[in-house]
């Protein structure tokens, strides 16, 4: 799939969950909130942030937004080498798939 595709996809399945998110939350409005405190939401709030970081953190790993977009995977690897005098040295190169 090429990265255009996947960034589109990405971003109507985050729109999508973001509608999702307002229509699942949204309750008539009320003069006094609900709870121990007339001027709490009663967690209404709080329960559609969470929903939607859920939802768009299911919707980001299934879509695979964090895989080709930081390069190929690279590491450290010691490899030997030689000096104009014949000493043997080690250093660390980065190496990438």
């Amino acid at each position: 799939m090429s990265t255009l595709v996947r960034k589109i996809l990405t971003g109507v399945v985050a729109a999508a969950s973001i509608g999702a998110m307002v229509v699942a939350s949204s309750a008539p409005a009320a003069a006094w909130g609900y709870g121990p405190h007339p001027h709490w939401g009663g967690g209404g709030i709080a329960a559609g942030v969470l929903g939607g970081l859920a939802v768009g953190a299911i919707a980001a790993g299934a879509a695979g937004a964090y895989g080709p977009y930081y390069g190929p995977a690279c590491g450290l690897q010691r490899q030997t080498f030689y000096d104009y005098n014949g000493y043997a040295h080690t250093r660390l190169v980065r190496v990438c798939d």
